[in-house]
């Protein structure tokens, strides 16, 4: 008889987000405290470890990737207007007859190849996590937007 057995990271995210492609309120920019967990499935090797996996370094992996990528930024779809380019106003001379004009990107602004709804950071998040520790065993990721609602992704 074969036993699975399983762990799980928890971290929030506090993020902005606009979804142009869906129209109504979630057009604007909003935010969310967003409560995110990956679990992993797996069996228990003789050292007492899941799949062979320190716990410490799943935990820094994941707390990591959310505190870089999420956490206090303003995500939006890469074809999203408000994704271009903007003038840094802060780069303006009074003191000069012609203004030094500086294009920057919005500070915080992350984009991705499609709108960051709730599903598609639950999949971004697993795929990256794939990534870090391989497609070995099972990873999925909930992503709680609100007290009442999430979404959640597996892979493999």
């Amino acid at each position: 008889m074969s036993h699975r057995a399983g762990i799980y990271v928890s971290h929030n995210a506090e993020i902005a987000h606009r979804l142009m492609n869906l129209p109504g309120k979630c057009e604007h920019i909003h935010g969310h405290s967003l409560q995110i967990e990956m679990h992993i499935a797996g069996h228990i090797d003789e050292k007492g470890l899941l799949a062979g996996l320190d716990f410490g370094s799943v935990k820094k992996v994941f707390r990591t990737l959310i505190d870089e990528q999420l956490d206090h930024q303003l995500h939006l779809n890469y074809k999203d207007p408000w994704s271009r380019e903007l003038i840094n106003d802060h780069q303006y001379d009074p003191m000069k007859e012609v203004p030094a004009i500086s294009w920057s990107t919005l500070p915080g602004l992350r984009t991705w190849p499609g709108d960051p709804t709730t599903e598609n950071i639950a999949k971004w998040i697993c795929e990256a996590m794939c990534d870090k520790f391989g497609a070995k065993f099972p990873i999925r990721i909930f992503v709680q937007e609100t007290n009442t609602n999430g979404a959640e992704y597996q892979l493999p």
